[in-house]
């Protein structure tokens, strides 16, 4: 259950010492329980603490590809495809090359309220979010009217928390791409912002300490014993993924799996539930 999500970057905000939890899935399979083969997801939930914040500003962003040649401006009813956010040297603005431990926990903002936002990680990327089945991903260039944020709802100063996401330092490239619709009657020369904080983290790895924190992302913030928040990495993912994390995150275990079934009320019975859909949670990385 999600209790009063934030609704900007900086609402969503950590500070030192309160909790994150990285949230990655679902991935299917399938077990046979009672003779039935049921259909299961599995998500992963990787707990840190926060040790140090910095704020994380990059604005104005202009549009540029990896050769630093402009983008824009775009026509009236025109768009531009998926890109990585390049700057006018061909650099990549999310691309986090920092240690292991350091994240960078942002969203995206726009100057312009007609400019649509279509955000995606493509199939190929390691990564988890913002993905779709192959044939239905909407096309920014026809400005599909699905898949996408629209201006007026990510604000250039304080982004909204609907293009939420996490970097962590992975490759030469950063996963995120973004494709741009201009819905105006006039041209439009897209200003994007980046705006959220860098954190430096520790791992949660006590399996008690992080089954507490679990039970604290079912509850409303004010009910929290300890302050988490979660970032679902991958709420908009519709088809496979693959993503690596850090060796070091592997090292330090500090994740848990939990499994989740839909199951038929005659398996339930059978196995002796008591709650629908059935959890499992298991320990240690993967």
């Amino acid at each position: 259950m999600v209790h009063n999500r934030p609704q900007t970057i900086s609402e969503a905000t950590l500070e030192s010492e309160q909790f994150l939890a990285l949230h990655i899935g679902d991935s299917e399979s399938s077990k046979t329980v009672s003779n039935d083969t049921i259909r299961t997801k599995d998500s992963e939930i990787w707990f840190f603490q926060i040790a140090d914040v910095a704020e994380l500003t990059e604005t104005p962003i202009r549009l540029f590809d990896e050769t630093g040649n402009a983008r824009g401006p775009i026509n009236p009813d025109s768009g531009l495809d998926y890109n990585q956010l390049y700057d006018s040297n061909g650099d990549d603005t999310l691309r986090n090359d920092d240690d292991d431990f350091t994240v960078y926990h942002y969203s995206i903002g726009v100057k312009q309220d007609d400019l649509r936002i279509y955000p995606r990680i493509p199939e190929n990327q390691n990564g988890g979010g913002f993905t779709y089945l192959t044939g239905s991903e909407p096309d920014p260039f026809d400005g599909d009217r699905f898949g996408y944020v629209p201006g007026d709802q990510t604000n250039y100063v304080d982004p909204s928390t609907k293009l939420e996401s996490l970097a962590w330092r992975n490759g030469d490239l950063s996963v995120h791409q973004y494709g741009f619709y201009n819905d105006a009657e006039v041209r439009i020369d897209p200003l994007i912002s980046v705006v959220g904080a860098a954190y430096q983290l520790r791992p949660v790895f006590d399996r008690d300490a992080m089954l507490n924190l679990l039970a604290d992302m079912g509850k409303p913030r004010g009910d929290q014993d300890n302050k988490v928040y979660t970032v679902d990495f991958s709420r908009s993912a519709l088809r496979t993924f693959s993503y690596t994390v850090p060796e070091e995150w592997k090292d330090a275990q500090n994740t848990l799996t939990v499994e989740r079934a839909n199951l038929p009320e005659d398996i339930e019975k059978a196995i002796a539930t008591t709650d629908s859909p059935a959890d499992e949670v298991q320990g240690g990385a993967r």
